[in-house]
């Protein structure tokens, strides 16, 4: 179930999300060498408080996913 929910999110990351960079002038070189890590980080630390690694593993990375998404919706609308 694991493999199959880390798939599903990564694929949904990679090709469905926006880039929330993408309105600055280098968007695709910004996303790439401090969003990725930016938006990484935050979504593993917000996890992280709800989630005990190993639990259930299927849902945190369901739970990352979520958290991701709903950062790259905030940096949006910072942007």
């Amino acid at each position: 179930m694991y493999k199959a929910m880390a798939a599903i999110s990564v694929f949904i990351r990679m090709f469905i999300l926006p880039n929330p960079f993408g309105e600055t002038v280098f968007g695709f070189i910004v996303n790439i060498i401090i969003g990725e890590t930016l938006l990484h980080i935050l979504s593993y630390s917000i996890v992280g408080i709800f989630y005990n690694r190993g639990d259930f593993p299927a849902l945190g990375s369901f739970m990352y996913l979520v958290a991701y998404w709903g950062l790259v919706v905030a940096f949006q609308g910072l942007i």
